[in-house]
């Protein structure tokens, strides 16, 4: 599993970000990872994205500074109904477009697939139903994990078009927890390098150095803000 030290700083408030970008699945523990406020004089950050500072085009800036939080701090709001499943939902996919273009980090959107379950999230939480910690969080999943409909191409050139009918137990672990899958993420050619099919994934914060290896692509999306949630 790959992991970013990354810092940068908003009008105000300057963020220490340490990544979660594993997932143990069966465990649901979470590979290190904090967002604490530390004095720091200087943004190294100097390309157009601005990750911390959460300048997507989301509708509102409350949903926006939801992206610098952790998934615990997300399924507090959304037990206390402060926020919906759907609204995280839409906010994720909408920074995986806004920045893929940049990472090259997203193999496969479930857009589909993620509203679907977002919506049955937000239902069964309407009936006093929890699932748990991860009910309703948008989460990605590694591109050498199965589920039916999807790629699963390990990016690799040689299994692009690859499709598998299986749900893998990691995957079905996550859905029966209540967790909204929004996107397949690179892992690197065989689930290693930097390099896969499609380009080359990008460090968000160093944009002439790559993430690598089989947690490429969640370690690029997790410190760009778009998942606080990934395996």
């Amino acid at each position: 599993m790959a992991t970013l030290l990354v810092r940068g700083k908003c009008p105000g408030v300057t963020a220490l970000v340490l990544p979660r970008v594993g997932l143990c699945l069966f465990l649901f523990l979470c590979c290190g990872g904090a967002v604490s406020v530390v004095p720091h004089d200087h943004d190294p950050f100097q390309n157009p994205m601005t990750p911390p500072c959460l300048t997507c085009s989301t509708p509102s800036p409350s949903l926006r500074l939801l992206a610098a939080l952790t998934f615990l701090n997300l399924g507090n709001l959304l037990g206390q109904r402060q926020i919906t499943s759907e609204e995280l939902t839409r906010l994720f996919l909408e920074r995986l477009r806004r920045y893929n273009g940049i990472l090259e980090a997203v193999v496969s959107y479930t857009e589909e697939l993620a509203h679907a379950q977002a919506k049955r999230a937000d239902e069964l939480l309407a009936q006093g139903v929890y699932l748990g910690p991860l009910h309703g969080i948008p989460y990605g999943l590694k591109d050498i994990i199965t589920l039916p409909r999807y790629h699963t191409t390990g990016g690799s050139t040689s299994f692009k078009d690859q499709v598998l009918n299986i749900d893998a137990w990691v995957y079905q672990r996550l859905k029966s927890a209540g967790a909204v899958l929004v996107a397949k993420l690179v892992s690197g050619s065989l689930a290693y390098d930097d390099i896969w099919f499609g380009g080359r994934t990008r460090n968000p914060w160093k944009m002439e150095e790559f993430t690598t290896g089989s947690s490429a692509g969640p370690a690029a999306c997790t410190s760009a803000g778009s998942f606080s949630l990934l395996s």
